[in-house]
């Protein structure tokens, strides 16, 4: 809000002795009431309007205005200590949630170790199966070479003898 020189300089000359007394207190009460609602600069800006109507307003806005800074000052601490706790809460987590992933990463290494052990133990004992199969290979085809020739020599053995009794048996039968 301007204000104009002349209000200004009347301002300047006015003193708390020759300020008038509120004669209606309640209507001073009543318009209190309607900054309560109000935030710290609106209240501000109501205390810049008003401050050439009552020394005492002035005051009690100026009250107004103190309460108003320290409550949002309080409720600001409030905040900032809420803040700074669910930080402490979110780092604890973190923490923990990064010892975890630590652990489970420490585990699967581990594993991963054990098991390249475990592959190199089975291509060890591939090889040594591979190689004893070859050598159980080796030393059954002499014995199946004969093999061979007595299942030969069976074989004709026994049509030998079934090639003379035959007539035999066939005579004996009928």
């Amino acid at each position: 809000m301007l204000y104009r020189a002349g209000d200004l300089s009347v301002l300047a000359k006015h003193s708390a002795k020759e300020e008038l007394p509120i004669e209606d207190k309640s209507k001073l009460r009543l318009d209190l009431e309607s900054y309560v609602a109000l935030t710290a600069g609106d209240i501000h800006a109501g205390y810049l309007n008003r401050l050439h109507t009552s020394r005492e307003m002035e005051d009690v806005l100026v009250n107004l205005v103190k309460e108003r800074y320290e409550a949002e000052l309080i409720m600001q601490q409030s905040q900032v200590g809420d803040l700074k706790k669910n930080i402490k809460t979110q780092q604890a987590e973190s923490s923990k949630t990064k010892s975890e992933l630590k652990a489970s990463l420490e585990a699967a290494e581990k594993l991963k170790a054990d098991f390249d052990i475990k592959r190199a133990d089975w291509e060890i004992e591939k090889a040594v199966l591979a190689k004893r199969a070859e050598d159980v290979e080796a030393a059954l085809k002499p014995m199946t070479g004969e093999l061979s020739g007595l299942k030969q020599h069976i074989i004709q053995m026994t049509a030998a003898i079934l090639a003379q009794g035959v007539p035999t048996l066939a005579k004996t039968c009928y």
